[in-house]
């Protein structure tokens, strides 16, 4: 596979929204200044990118597979 830099992009966003998934509640008031937000919405934002960064990691691997297919 060559190197592509938007997978690179969407798997350093698949870390990150895996760490923020699962970051301890502490660990957010700590970083975060405002405390009024919820642990569940930390959670549903990690999610949320975790969930994105997969969908174009997959995108991009079929994208390759099928060009990988279609040269040989």
């Amino acid at each position: 596979m060559k190197f592509n830099l938007l997978y690179f992009i969407a798997s350093l966003s698949l870390f990150v929204g895996l760490m923020w998934v699962f970051l301890p509640h502490v660990y957010h008031d700590k970083i975060l200044t405002d405390s009024s937000e919820s642990h569940i919405f930390h959670m549903l934002q990690g999610t949320i990118i975790t969930v994105l960064s997969l969908a174009v990691m997959i995108i991009i691997e079929r994208r390759e597979s099928k060009a990988y297919k279609h040269s040989k």
